[in-house]
C-alpha cells in the first residue's frame, strides 16, 4: 500500500528566508492517497487489536494449564 500511497503523494519546495535551511518541503496528497493512508492506521489498529485477543486468549489457556 505504500507504494500506492506514495504515488500520490507530491513534494514541493516552499522558500522561506526566515528558515535556517532556506525554506522546507511541503507534502500534498492527493485524495485517493489520503484515503488510502487513512485506511493503513485503521488497518494497524485492527492488526493491534487482534494480536491483543490471540495473547489473551493464550494467557487464558496457559493459566488454565497451571491450575490444572
Amino acid at each position: 500500500m505504500r507504494v500506492e500511497i506514495e504515488k500520490g503523494i507530491q513534494t514541493t519546495w516552499s522558500a522561506d528566508e526566515h528558515n535556517v535551511h532556506g525554506g522546507h518541503h511541503e507534502r500534498y496528497f492527493e485524495m485517493r492517497a489520503h484515503s488510502l493512508a487513512a485506511a493503513v492506521g485503521h488497518l494497524i489498529g485492527l492488526h493491534e487489536a487482534a494480536t491483543e485477543v490471540i495473547d489473551f486468549a493464550k494467557a487464558e489457556r496457559l493459566i488454565e494449564d497451571f491450575l490444572k
